[in-house]
This record gives structure tokens, sequence and C-alpha cells, in this order.
């Protein structure tokens, strides 16, 4: 997988979960409900 060069690198090695309303589970996103 080829990523630009913009900063979001980590993007595709860590999924920062805290700024998305909804978690990555199982391969796809799903709601986060708490």
């Amino acid at each position: 997988m080829t990523l630009s060069s913009n900063g979001k690198t980590n993007f595709s090695l860590e999924i920062p979960t805290i700024k998305f309303t909804k978690l990555f589970i199982n391969g796809e996103f799903v709601d986060s409900i708490s």
C-alpha cells in the first residue's frame, strides 16, 4: 500500500479511533455506542 507523504503515514499502521465516532472491528467500521 503506497501512501502519499502528507503526514498521515501512520494512519495505515495505527488507527486513531479517538477522532472517529466509529470503531474498526472485524474488518469493518461499526458505530461505537457507549
